[in-house]
């Protein structure tokens, strides 16, 4: 999609106090210096809670904490009227559209010199979509502003994800499709932290905690079998092994889990021990809820843990075995029919030329069928002034909806688009011009950005065979791999988009059609090979992201991106990367290192998914 930037015309160009980067427009804007009057306030940027860019929907709210070092002489205290907050700048004190006043709230407590604050600020997206950039500067409030102060935070704010139920009028007039479905209105599943009882503590290492958080079910769903969950730790010196794990926890990463039901508009309590890491230093702890294997919006609790020594040397962590047992299901066809994918696919201009190439493509306004077009027969869509004309032989309409054009017996037809697509040209997968494309075709201008796409509507395995994300010289077994990570994420993505599910460029995944077979053919043997697998962890569908290559190491998820801890995203070797610059997010599989674990080591698909992707396993979803 293509959205509307927001980033003031100015932008720094390296922030050194946080480590960020910041790509210019046109002129560098100089580091704000507001008058210090008091030196002994200082602050450092230390972290915080979602990575940039953060992002939010329209209109929704989320919680991000940002936490600073006191490198000065004079204590913070939250209950003085010198209390610490923040600032927005550039321009200085104007109303921010996150917070609707220029002001932050104050970082609570008493912060002495070396330990840590955090500032907890409730973002609230504007309803427009785009890219912002919110610049603070911290002071002590009627006393000075803070050396070191200046930080600020990028924010996408993305479409407001609305699923609509259309009303079937006429059965004979849908376009029937194989595995086509009509979606539920998506559940509202949010928490308001009403208390936590400790926000920071100074522990020695290996200490016991106690934590007690109060929840209120503010959303439209009660949540079943919800479970309290810890994020992976966060430290000043990061470290694969870290963990809060107290021995009555689930697992590293799960303290509790409940059965209970806690229905709209009550309140549950949690209470529960976690450790302080071994190592003397400062640390990050969250804890949050989830549902059904989903993070409850709201539900963060953040804990700044300041280790004042190392434990013992007789402390023992607590450990857990790295397998688990998953009861046993009654066989359960999970998806009775393949399912579909829309792939919007970005256009020039207002017209395109269809043509369907091996069977007549049905017609339809909207729902509605109102005609035809003969194979190999030339048919032109245009877009002027709010309406849509299509003109073919035998066939002249106009309509205020739009056109979906469908195969007439079978699925996996193919059309071409001689004009009217954006250059998709790849030099390095083949020469062609990538027009041709399986499916069901429509032409439609965006809900939010008013550009015009064409939306191939297309059968899962179809859309899966035409990725062209590997090489032509790749291992097999890495390519299947590629395939079934590159499935799931598809699957995953389906409604990501007011009237489509993926992009059909690397911004989800570069996807070129029909003809992807001619250059890659592995890529649609590997397809056939594993049709209908999906990576699943603890049984259910996961997100499985992956790149170019890493440094020797992958990432977690929420060390790229923030947010919740996804433990079947979390680091592993990658060692044929060892000693490269990473290219690409490093997040879940190493396509580099994967290729070459598959050629040199002989790894199978199966085995590298369940490397990258830890505990996980390849289910078939489908027949």
């Amino acid at each position: 999609m293509t959205y509307t930037t927001h980033i003031f015309t100015t932008c720094i160009a390296v922030f050194a106090m946080m480590g960020i980067f910041c790509t210019p427009d046109s002129v560098l804007a100089k580091d704000p210096k507001p008058t210090i009057r008091d030196s002994a306030y200082s602050a450092r940027f230390v972290s915080q809670s979602h990575s940039d860019p953060i992002i939010i929907e329209a209109g929704a709210t989320k919680e991000v904490a940002v936490t600073f070092k006191n490198t000065g002489t004079k204590t913070w205290n939250g209950d003085s009227s010198r209390y610490v907050s923040a600032y927005t700048m550039e321009p200085r004190n104007r109303i921010s559209p996150f917070l609707g006043k220029k002001q932050t709230p104050k970082i609570p407590g008493i912060v002495k010199s070396g330990e840590k604050g955090t500032l907890t600020l409730q973002l609230t997206a504007p309803k427009e979509v785009g890219e912002y950039v919110e610049r603070f500067y911290l002071a002590s409030e009627n006393n000075t502003w803070m050396q070191n102060g200046y930080f600020f935070l990028k924010v996408t704010v993305i479409p407001k994800k609305v699923v609509v139920k259309e009303e079937v009028k006429k059965e004979e007039t849908v376009p029937q499709e194989e595995g086509e479905s009509v979606s539920e209105n998506t559940p509202d599943i949010r928490a308001f932290r009403i208390a936590q009882s400790k926000k920071t503590v100074r522990v020695a290492g290996g200490d016991k905690i106690k934590m007690v958080v109060l929840y209120k079910n503010i959303g439209t769903e009660s949540w079943k079998e919800h479970r309290l969950r810890s994020g992976m730790p966060t430290a000043l010196a990061a470290t694969d092994t870290l963990t809060f794990a107290d021995k009555k926890w689930k697992n590293h990463t799960l303290v509790l889990a409940s059965k209970k039901h806690v229905p709209v508009g009550s309140k549950t309590k949690k209470t529960f021990y976690f450790r302080a890491p071994e190592k003397k230093g400062e640390y990050t702890a969250t804890f949050y809820l989830d549902n059904n294997g989903e993070q409850i919006d709201g539900s963060e609790a953040v804990v700044n843990v300041h280790v004042t020594e190392n434990a013992p040397l007789n402390y023992t962590a607590p450990k857990f075995s790295t397998k688990h047992t998953v009861k046993k299901k009654e066989e359960v066809v999970r998806l009775a029919k393949e399912p579909r994918i829309r792939v919007g696919l970005t256009t020039v201009g207002n017209e395109v030329h269809f043509t369907a190439l091996d069977e007549v493509y049905l017609v339809y306004d909207k729902d509605s069928l109102v005609g035809e077009v003969k194979k190999r027969v030339a048919t032109v869509i245009r877009y002027v002034d709010g309406e849509y004309a299509i003109k073919s032989k035998n066939l002249d309409k106009k309509t205020q909806h739009y056109f979906r054009l469908v195969p007439k017996n079978n699925p996996h037809a193919t059309f071409s688009v001689k004009r009217g697509l954006k250059d998709r040209r790849i030099a390095w997968v083949g020469s062609s011009h990538f027009q041709k494309y399986h499916g069901a075709f429509e032409y439609r201008v965006g809900e939010i950005d008013k550009e015009l796409y064409i939306v191939n509507d297309v059968l899962l395995e179809d859309y899966t065979a035409g990725i062209a994300e590997n090489g032509r010289h790749t291992s097999y077994e890495a390519v299947k791999a590629n395939i079934v990570a590159a499935r799931t994420y598809a699957y995953l993505s389906k409604g990501k988009y007011p009237f489509f599910d993926v992009l059909g460029s690397t911004y989800d995944q570069l996807y070129l059609g029909a003809d992807v077979t001619d250059h890659l053919p592995q890529s649609r043997k590997a397809a056939k090979d594993t049709r209908g697998y999906m990576v699943t962890y603890r049984d259910e569908v996961v997100i499985t992201p992956y790149f170019g290559n890493s440094s020797g190491h992958t990432r977690s998820w929420s060390s790229a991106w923030g947010g919740s801890h996804k433990p079947w995203l979390v680091p592993v070797k990658a060692k044929y990367d060892a000693g490269r610059r990473r290219f690409g997010h490093g997040v879940g599989m190493s396509q580099r290192d994967a290729a070459l674990r598959a050629k040199n080591d002989n790894w199978d698909w199966k085995q590298l998914l369940a490397h990258y992707y830890s505990d996980t396993e390849a289910t078939k979803i489908y027949k």
